[in-house]
């Protein structure tokens, strides 16, 4: 087994990175040994005054990881070793410190010291940039003492403010119009006593939630959650195994209000004098006709009981006016309250959504099921914040009082996640004086870190040599571990040669993914299963001038593999930049607060996380003393300026990135994790350990088997017939994948189960003969053919030809239809001359096709005619498109494709394109077409390697530029 480890010795002051490869059985105290001599450890027991520490019987040194004591007896598989441990000697002071616990949780959501997180119980606590603040925040812009936080047994938190309040917001307002807005409801009910008695203002509530903005940085207050997620050791018990939580997402919110229209203005009915006066003329009339002065009372009541009607209507309609417009304002309240309210819910959710640097760091040292939770399918996928800024709202509210192109009345979140989305974009720039750009640099790879899992997302880091300290804690991260074969330990380049070899790694994986697309595009199939490639090229100006670079840049995000450009000024980024972010001084300018050495702690308080992000007391300031904004510029979108930035330090990347670096994600594994991740052959032929009276014991109990036991399936070992799955076969495997391990098994599975008068090889290898350097050593290995000498391939054939008319005649003259009726009749009759079935293997094939066409011919004639004879053939390639002919396609009726580079060289080989879905993290997986039969995968045994117990000791290996 192999784990990267640090090392610390508290005593002699010296840090080392190893890699450690030990047997899983090997011991805590013999491991302890050979890691203290790596630090230069003498050996002597070191017993401090006045404590009772465990001594290890055999004078190793004691082991401590998170703090506490190793069992020396425990072997490594059951101790708490695993990847990216860091392992102190002697001393539990050289570890890193455990989560601590509190009452509430104040985090560094944004700033230049961004990142910070500081569990805290009851009590009072100073926060500020001077050495007196408990909350210690690197920033010029913040005073000595800038705020008191109160923290009650009930964990509300109020916060008194000793700086300008004008400087100082609560969720975007500022705490001076706040408490100026509190003074005038109040002012009419209070004394006058009273009211020079709070000129000054008291505490403020500080909800849990809410944030507070003072100079450039942002802080906000929440209540502790401890660690949640599920972890389970690994089979290997190095990691640890992380299952993904299903993620649900909310449900959609209300955006879009109307106010209801306002009601008429009331407007009375004038007094109708003509109906009134009408009756009036219409009795006098009567008077004067008919003599009769009753007539002139009845004139009078019409107009009477006429006013009545109207002043009684006149009453009835303003009171009906009133109660409408009493409905409307009420309405219109509600309406504006829940467009408010839709607001918070907007900015919660923003916030939540894309998570502060404090949240991240939380996440990975958990960790907690937020990790890695965006999948590719996600919109929000490769979406990278920057920053905080003012950016407008979804909500809109449409006033029906105002003109028609004032109607959509909108709002502006202030300290809103700023953020660009890199899968979109493409290429994304960042540019700024010292090491803003830089810092910027790191928050962008930690964050997809921690919110993508490695199975989605993969890092490649080129810099130059003075940058190497800034990106040397990618090392941990499990997103930049090779996958593809590689001979490195880490994708990172700082130099010329290892920034060339990643170049060239890329341009192999870009040319891989355009072939594929073009497939998959014709034949209608999904795109590649690889994970998204992210390319940070810091001093991207230098860098782009090197070979291959350009096209990578324009080029490589139709494939997903998407770049993010680093450089001191805005005017060196690359023009392929869809977006840049530019850290720039602040226009206005503050005296810089008092700078400070370190930070006191409050007796009795509990442990600050400071202590998370690195051993210093004063952690590295990412933005230096310099006031920064952002300014933000996007293709197609309105500029952003007066973003505060979200700086963090190279000692909380390697924090997080420690974190990360054991876990491993299980939850994205489809039915083919029912196999196991890597298998060894002697276990699978249970001869662990191998010796001749075991394989001599196993010749006795028959000695003569086409079956080669290769592997494990589904339902245990795997096995392939040479004779009745054949008589030929094909594999085909690209670099890295485990094709000529494959065929090392296959020959050691095959000599194991027969004797070497049974079963006999030859064995060409058309890549100078490496692949089977080990095998030539069997009794049953005939010949050994390389590339290296073209007349012995030729005498070969010849050869071949020869052993193809000898046994026809061997058959003929024992009237034998095939190698199954004569080797039964030698069994029957030991006077007849065995004849062993012949297996021929060919590595690399598709070279032989290319410099001896004449061979291949004559290699598909022995396999048309040796079927009956016990010939076999079995040729390996790595790319079988246009080397397999149509009569080597007849011939090879057992198929095996290892990871292969898309799904159409795996159609050619097996008739489906699974193979060219299988991962880099999984050499040796293939599947396997048996004749017509339904196709199998399995993970092939590996022969060779180190076995178990003969590991060498922990060696010390540098991670960058290797």
């Amino acid at each position: 087994m192999r784990l990267t480890l640090t090392v610390v010795d508290p005593y002699g002051g010296v840090t080392a990175d190893v890699v450690l490869d030990a047997d899983p059985e090997s011991t805590v105290g013999d491991i302890a040994q050979e890691l203290a001599k790596q630090v230069g450890h003498s050996g002597a027991q070191i017993i401090p005054l006045g404590q009772h520490r465990q001594v290890p019987a055999n004078n190793a040194p004691l082991v401590y990881v998170d703090g506490y004591a190793v069992d020396p007896n425990a072997t490594v598989v059951g101790s708490p070793l695993r990847v990216g441990a860091v392992v102190s000697l002697q001393d539990p002071s050289g570890c890193l410190p455990g989560e601590p616990t509190g009452l509430v949780e104040l985090r560094v959501v944004g700033g230049p010291a961004a990142g910070f997180v500081h569990r805290l119980g009851v009590g009072r606590y100073d926060i500020g940039s001077g050495a007196a603040s408990y909350v210690r925040i690197d920033d010029p812009e913040v005073d000595a003492r800038a705020l008191t936080l109160s923290v009650a047994t009930d964990g509300t938190c109020q916060v008194a403010v000793h700086m300008d309040k004008d400087l100082v917001t609560l969720d975007g307002k500022s705490l001076a119009e706040d408490e100026k807005d509190d003074q005038g409801e109040k002012k009419s009910g209070k004394k006058k006593g009273q009211e020079k008695k709070e000129e000054k203002g008291g505490p403020t509530d500080w909800p849990l939630g809410a944030q507070i903005g003072l100079g450039n940085t942002l802080l906000e207050l929440t209540r502790y959650t401890p660690p949640n997620a599920a972890l389970k050791w690994s089979d290997d018990g190095i990691g640890l195994d992380y299952n993904r939580p299903p993620r649900l997402r909310p449900p959609e919110r209300q955006t879009n209000f109307r106010l209801p229209s306002p009601p008429r203005e009331y407007e009375a009915r004038p007094l109708p004098w003509l109906m009134a006066l009408t009756p009036l003329v219409g009795a006098v009339v009567s008077v004067m006709i008919f003599q009769r002065w009753y007539y002139l009372i009845m004139a009078a009541l019409s107009p009477f009981l006429l006013f009545a009607n109207y002043y009684n209507d006149k009453k009835h309609g303003r009171k009906s006016h009133a109660k409408q417009v009493q409905e409307y304002e009420e309405q219109k309240e509600r309406i504006e309250k829940d467009a408010q309210d839709a607001l918070v819910a907007e900015r919660n959710d923003r916030r939540h959504a894309i998570p502060d640097p404090a949240t991240v760091l939380a996440l990975g040292t958990g960790p907690r099921t937020r990790l890695w939770e965006r999948r590719r399918t996600d919109r929000d996928h490769l979406l990278l914040r920057v920053g905080t800024g003012q950016l407008p709202s979804e909500v809109v509210l449409d006033d029906p009082e105002q003109d028609d192109h004032r109607r959509q009345v909108t709002w502006k979140i202030e300290d809103a996640p700023v953020a660009l989305h890199l899968r979109t974009l493409g290429v994304i720039g960042m540019a700024g004086p010292g090491d803003s750009a830089r810092a910027l640099g790191r928050w962008a790879v930690a964050q997809a870190a921690a919110l993508h899992s490695p199975m989605d997302v993969q890092f490649y880091v080129l810099s130059e040599n003075a940058a190497q300290e800034s990106w040397d804690w990618v090392r941990w991260l499990p997103h930049a571990r090779p996958s593809g074969g590689q001979d490195v330990n880490v994708l990172i380049g700082t130099d010329a040669e290892t920034v060339g070899a990643r170049i060239g790694e890329l341009t192999q994986i870009l040319d891989a993914r355009k072939k594929a697309a073009e497939q998959n595009k014709s034949q209608g199939g999904s795109s590649f299963s690889d994970p998204d490639i992210v390319v940070v090229w810091d001093g991207s100006r230098r860098l782009r001038s090197l070979p291959g670079v350009v096209r990578l840049l324009r080029e490589g995000p139709s494939v997903s593999m998407f770049a993010i450009c680093l450089d001191a000024e805005e005017r060196f980024l690359p023009g392929e930049c869809q977006a840049y972010v530019v850290a720039e001084p602040k226009a206005e300018e503050y005296e810089p607060a008092q700078q400070v050495q370190q930070s006191q702690q409050v007796a009795g308080a509990f442990p600050s996380f400071q202590a998370w992000h690195g051993t210093d007391q004063q952690p590295e300031r990412a933005g230096r003393t310099e006031m920064l904004r952002l300014r933000v510029e996007e293709a197609g979108a309105e500029r952003l300026k007066d973003v505060r930035p979200d700086f963090v330090s190279p000692a909380w990347c390697l924090r997080l990135a420690r974190a990360l670096s054991p876990l491993r994600d299980i939850s994205g594994e489809t039915e083919d994790s029912a196999l196991p991740g890597s298998s060894r052959l002697l276990d699978v032929l249970q001869l662990e350990p191998p010796t001749s009276d075991a394989i001599v014991a196993r010749w006795r109990m028959g000695g003569q088997s086409t079956l080669a036991v290769i592997g494990e399936s589904y339902d245990g070992p795997f096995g392939i017939d040479i004779r009745k799955d054949g008589p030929h076969g094909l594999i085909a495997g690209t670099t890295g994948s485990g094709k000529s391990e494959l065929l090392q098994t296959i020959v050691a599975a095959l000599a194991v189960a027969n004797t070497p008068e049974n079963m006999t090889f030859v064995l060409v290898d058309y890549k100078g003969g490496a692949a089977f350097k080990d095998c030539v050593h069997l009794p049953h290995t005939v010949g050994m053919v390389t590339d290296l000498d073209a007349h012995l391939v030729e005498r070969a054939l010849e050869s071949l030809g020869a052993e193809l008319h000898r046994r026809e005649h061997i058959l003929a003259a024992a009237d034998a239809k095939d190698i199954e009726d004569y080797q039964d009749l030698v069994r029957r009759d030991p006077s007849h001359q065995p004849v062993p079935r012949l297996l021929i293997v060919i590595d690399e094939f598709a070279s032989m096709v290319r410099d001896l066409p004449d061979f291949v011919t004559g290699l598909v004639n022995i396999a048309q005619r040796g079927r009956s004879l016990g010939i076999h053939l079995l040729l390996a390639t790595q790319r079988p498109s246009g080397v397999v002919s149509p009569e080597i396609r007849a011939n090879t009726n057992l198929r095996i494709a290892l990871r292969v580079t898309d799904g159409g060289e795996s159609t050619d080989v097996i008739d489906s394109p699974e193979a060219g879905h299988i991962s880099k993290n999984t050499p040796g997986r293939a599947y396997a077409r048996l004749g017509h039969a339904s196709l199998v995968p399995f993970q092939s045994g590996r022969v060779g390697g180190r076995r178990p117990g003969a590991a060498d000791p922990a060696v010390l290996m540098p991670w960058v530029g290797r």
